[in-house]
């Protein structure tokens, strides 16, 4: 004879089982004989309840599963709170900040600008190799810390820090004008500066035929800045384009002039001026190839003259589109001076150069020379790179190659150089961190 069946609960007895519940006193009864199978009568059954077998599995010692998944998350919340507030804590009394490097997902701190805004511009620190740990900085007010140096390679980034330049207002600078300047002259092209002395170039006046361009000499005297003098190449012609590049050191002015054609179309030339008192000379007789600066081995389309740079009795012209490691791949040349007399030194080629524009900006420091070859494309097309050379004697020997660590295709590393005792400055012109063609710039310590 069957069980009775219960409402909703399936028949199936491999899957349920019955649990019974008695009373107190059914529970403490004796139990009574067991009549014949043949005559069994089930008892009659209190409301009966259906248990799942894989619910019986579950011993129900403590809480239900729920209750204690939510209290495990409950002591664990509690914890964390504990430790995010004695870390809190600790950050406050070190004064810890995290140093932000581009590209390690580590972004810049906000912080409010110094009482000193030109002082803050002593925050940036120093490089970090990509398989170095980046230390923690303390805030410091004094501006002449000096930041951990490291020896350049070829990943080598620049760590920076927010800073709040002054900002200048017409109070506190001053708008130079060529005094007899027309329309298309580019006034500007070009600037360089020497203590109380400045050099602007303007490659495309016309005094000497059109384009042949010039340069304008301002001192400054009695707190005043003076136009001085109008230098212009003693030979300039046509579409010379003297004043593209300007430098200027001591008592010496570098021009150069990449489009005249001494060596071939194009081929480049550079001038150098000497002052004596408050005249400039052009030095004609006592410069190597005789009135002007010249590549030894020059040629047509090389744009020697497109960049150039002077320290002391060093010169340095750059020829961005010379061909000897292939079509524009650049070159770079070395003029020392004797006493009066300018000689060719070394020509400077880039140890990788093909395309690269090797020469288009130049930089100087007597020991250190910096070339930049913003075409280069170890970090994409045209991402740009820059490389330095060190001076042994009469030699140059190729020391690094300089690369923006956080590079990209068409930002132009290498869109300007600088540098001054140990440090490298190199401008990304068309770097997009700030938006389209933003622009950036990176300092390096050698």
């Amino acid at each position: 004879m069957g069980l009775p069946s219960l409402p909703g609960v399936s028949s199936a007895h491999s899957s349920l089982r019955f649990l019974e519940f008695y009373t107190h006193e059914n529970y403490n009864s004796v139990a009574p004989s067991a009549p014949p199978a043949e005559a069994f009568q089930p008892p009659s059954l209190p409301q009966a309840i259906a248990v799942p077998l894989a619910v019986q599995a579950e011993p129900q010692v403590g809480l239900p599963f729920y209750q204690r998944k939510c209290f495990i998350s409950m002591t664990l919340l509690a914890i964390g709170a504990v430790l995010g507030a004695v870390l809190s804590n600790s950050l406050d009394e070190s004064g810890d900040t995290l140093v932000p490097v581009p590209g390690l997902g580590i972004e810049p701190q906000t912080s409010s600008p110094s009482e000193d805004p030109v002082a803050g511009q002593s925050a940036m620190e120093s490089l970090v190799p990509s398989s170095s740990v980046v230390p923690k900085t303390k805030p410091t007010s004094n501006p002449n810390i000096n930041p951990v140096t490291l020896p350049p390679t070829t990943s080598n980034i620049p760590i920076y820090l927010p800073t709040w330049p002054p900002v200048l207002t017409m109070n506190t600078s001053l708008k130079l004008l060529a005094p007899e300047g027309s329309a298309d002259d580019w006034f500007g092209c070009s600037t360089a500066i020497y203590q109380d002395t400045i050099v602007v170039g303007a490659e495309k006046d016309d005094d000497n035929g059109l384009n042949s361009g010039s340069a304008h000499v301002f001192v400054r005297s009695g707190g005043k800045w003076k136009h001085q003098t109008k230098l212009l190449a003693p030979d300039g012609s046509e579409d010379g384009r003297f004043g593209m590049g300007v430098a200027i050191h001591k008592d010496t002015i570098v021009v150069g002039a990449w489009g005249e054609d001494d060596n071939g179309s194009s081929s480049g030339s550079a001038h150098a001026f000497v002052r004596t008192g408050a005249d400039w000379t052009h030095l004609a007789a006592d410069w190597t190839y005789q009135a002007k600066l010249l590549a030894p081995d020059g040629a047509a389309m090389d744009y020697f003259g497109r960049s150039v740079a002077i320290n002391e009795d060093t010169i340095v012209v750059g020829a961005e589109r010379d061909d000897d490691n292939g079509e524009d791949s650049g070159s770079a040349h070395v003029f020392v001076r004797t006493e009066e007399e300018w000689k060719h030194q070394a020509k400077l080629l880039a140890p990788d150069g093909a395309t690269d524009m090797f020469g288009a900006n130049v930089a100087v420091n007597g020991v250190s020379i910096v070339v930049a070859a913003h075409r280069d494309d170890d970090n994409g097309f045209n991402s740009g790179s820059a490389h330095v050379f060190l001076r042994s004697g009469e030699e140059w020997t190729h020391e690094a190659k300089l690369l923006a660590r956080d590079g990209a295709a068409r930002d132009y590393f290498g869109g300007s150089v600088a540098i001054h005792e140990n440090t490298i400055v190199v401008g990304a012109n068309r770097d997009d961190d700030n938006g389209e063609d933003s622009g950036s710039a990176y300092v390096f310590l050698v």
